[in-house]
């Protein structure tokens, strides 16, 4: 296991790119099936996500 904290949104990504074009010259951690890859638009829309299932679920 890997995990890789950045201070930008930009530099997660081109962190995710350098695995997906393979430049980590280290096959286990280039596999697209074993990579997780959250940043803070991506926590942002899974908490609106969750807010919306909260009040909706609340209105029943």
């Amino acid at each position: 296991m890997m995990i890789t904290v950045c201070n930008r949104t930009e530099t997660a990504a081109r962190v995710k790119h350098a695995f997906d074009s393979r430049r980590i010259r280290i096959e286990e951690l280039c596999d697209p099936e074993r990579i997780l890859h959250i940043d803070s638009k991506v926590l942002d829309e899974a908490e609106e996500k969750e807010e919306v299932n909260i009040v909706g679920s609340d209105s029943g």
